[in-house]
């Protein structure tokens, strides 16, 4: 109710007061309504334990006072003190946190150097990887390169026994040709021998002849 009072009236002051008049009157409202609340914060504590802050060695320690401002010194002193503790839990939280966060954030940073490491050593797979494509590729090109020439070599190998086949049937045709030819050469020295026996005797004769007529002469 004190909070939606404090708005209604820096709503008015809003609307109706210029801005420099308005936010002390608004600050001093709302002090107002914190004071207001912390009071009875106190007083709902006063209630709930009527009886804890009635030591009168605890008031003379801790407050000045005495009697009912002695109580409220020290119910406010245990608000300061929860309100402290609040505090510590919240600042030791907060450490946690923030040990949590930088723990956090150093396995993040191993994590992401592990993934560096894993991205450098995929590279250099990949890389490997492509090198040896690039070897294999040039494996088969010389395999296949290779068998192109041994192909050659086959044909070349085929015609070089063609021509030899050729060349050996020649050979056996011309060692035939000699043979005959040998054949008839025997064959004219043998005609020749007989020509020559012949001329023999048709000399013979023609001495006789000649003889027989010197005689007859």
């Amino acid at each position: 109710m004190l909070c939606a009072l404090a708005l209604a009236v820096g709503v008015y002051l809003l609307d109706d007061l210029p801005s420099i008049i308005m936010i002390p009157i608004v600050m001093v409202v709302l002090g107002v309504f914190l004071e207001m609340r912390q009071r009875r914060s106190i007083r709902k504590t006063l209630e709930e334990h009527p009886k804890a802050f009635t030591s009168a060695l605890i008031a003379l320690t801790y407050s000045d006072n005495r009697g009912p401002q002695a109580q409220l010194d020290l119910a406010m002193l245990s608000e300061e003190a929860r309100l402290q503790t609040a505090l510590t839990r919240l600042a030791d939280t907060g450490e946690s946190v923030r040990q949590h966060a930088g723990r956090s954030a150093q396995l993040s940073l191993r994590q992401a150097e592990s993934l560096d490491q894993q991205r450098s050593e995929a590279d250099q797979s990949a890389t490997a990887i492509n090198q040896m494509a690039a070897t294999i590729q040039e494996v088969t090109h010389n395999v296949q390169n290779t068998a192109h020439a041994a192909e050659e070599a086959d044909k070349l190998a085929q015609q070089g026994r063609g021509l030899a086949d050729e060349s050996l049937l020649a050979i056996r045709h011309m060692a035939t040709s000699v043979t005959d030819i040998g054949n008839a050469v025997g064959e004219l020295a043998d005609a020749t021998q007989s020509i020559g026996s012949v001329v023999d005797v048709i000399t013979s004769i023609a001495q006789q002849t000649n003889l027989l007529a010197l005689n007859a002469a």
